[in-house]
């Protein structure tokens, strides 16, 4: 009987970064759960515990502090926090997102609100690790300016903390090409339409 792979619930309402994170780290043996909403992520954490959460701060219907709050009521499963973004790289990428109507849809009232309560916000997040920070399970943070940055960051520390074998892997061969049938196969997309290659 094979061992269980290790949980990892990723907590994100951004759909793309959940996406990188679950290729990672499948990649490299572990189950994941994906959660979009604060609500979500404690409801799949307690019918299914998690070995490791990945967790960002700004979720549509509560703060991700909430979020592990009432996690650490009853857990003590270790948690990375993907949010911490400086001051000015938050306002420029509000900015950019004020100025790109293709990225205003990502500008929600709560990101408005946010960013007007920076200090607030802040303070909150410094009583928040004096009350949770603690040697049995510590707050790691990473820093996010550089988004690609802190995804691959995250999934290195990821892989450190937990130990792994690698399998062995048959080297992949393409086989030989059967030429039976063989013809223009091109030619019959002729007279079809094709998207224009912009990029």
């Amino acid at each position: 009987m094979s061992e269980a792979k290790p949980l990892a619930l990723v907590v994100d309402d951004e759909v793309q970064i959940r996406r990188f994170l679950r290729a990672g780290l499948e990649l490299d043996g572990f189950a994941v759960e994906e959660a979009e909403s604060g609500s979500e992520a404690l409801r799949s954490a307690t019918l299914q515990p998690p070995d490791l959460v990945i967790l960002d701060l700004g979720l549509p219907d509560m703060d991700g502090s909430e979020v592990l709050e009432r996690l650490r009521g009853w857990s003590t499963v270790p948690v990375i926090v993907l949010s911490a973004v400086g001051d000015e790289e938050q306002k420029s990428r509000f900015e950019a997102r004020i100025e790109d109507p293709l990225r205003q849809w990502k500008l929600s009232p709560m990101d408005i609100e946010s960013y007007r309560r920076w200090y607030d916000y802040s303070r909150a997040r410094d009583v928040m690790f004096k009350a949770t920070h603690s040697k049995h399970a510590p707050w790691h943070i990473i820093r996010s300016d550089d988004k690609r940055q802190a995804r691959l960051n995250c999934i290195a520390h990821l892989l450190e903390m937990i130990p792994y074998q690698r399998v062995r892997e048959d080297k992949v061969r393409l086989p030989k090409r059967s030429q039976k049938g063989r013809y223009n196969d091109q030619a019959g997309l002729r007279g079809m339409t094709f998207l224009a290659e912009r990029y």
